[in-house]
């Protein structure tokens, strides 16, 4: 087994170090801060780990499974997001983790069946949410049906506008 990799915590450099498996310890001494001290780690209301970071005159909440991207896979140039390959969100192991959009998230949320619509078998209108007639897109999932249907609607409208 490979030791536990630690590195500094992107904008609490030289305060907080974050490992390699999801650990938040403190490395500078401060008022009632105890040094080597591994940070007590709680779960927001979304199911994620999070972390109560602080430095003279800074404070911040933020996700353990993002500081683990920012420390070890780098900043990235545009604006992503830390995702877990295997969809749980308290499974903060840097193996785990990689950058991708947000749509590559939500795509991710469908494939592991932890998007807040994934139990849902029909459509609002009652149209099975099956292989055949479920599409997949970046904003989650839509009725196959229901878009042909509203599709229809548009096009009859727009001949009779014209």
């Amino acid at each position: 087994m490979t030791a536990e990799r630690w590195m500094p915590v992107v904008d609490f450099e030289g305060v907080y170090e974050i490992s390699d498996i999801g650990r938040v310890r403190r490395v500078k001494p401060g008022m009632g801060a105890v040094v080597g001290r591994i940070l007590r780690i709680s779960l927001d209301s979304d199911g994620y780990e999070n972390v109560h970071l602080s430095s003279p005159g800074f404070r911040r909440t933020v996700t353990v499974h993002r500081l683990v991207a920012l420390a070890f896979l780098g900043v990235p140039d545009s604006p992503m997001e830390a995702c877990h390959v295997d969809g749980r969100r308290t499974n903060n192991v840097l193996s785990n983790l990689r950058w991708g959009t947000h749509a590559d998230n939500v795509r991710d949320t469908l494939i592991h069946g932890t998007h807040n619509q994934a139990s849902k078998t029909h459509c609002a209108a009652g149209h099975a949410f099956d292989e055949a007639n479920t599409r997949i897109h970046a904003a989650g999932r839509s009725c196959r049906a229901c878009s042909r249907v509203a599709s229809a609607r548009y096009k009859a409208e727009k001949r009779t506008a014209a």
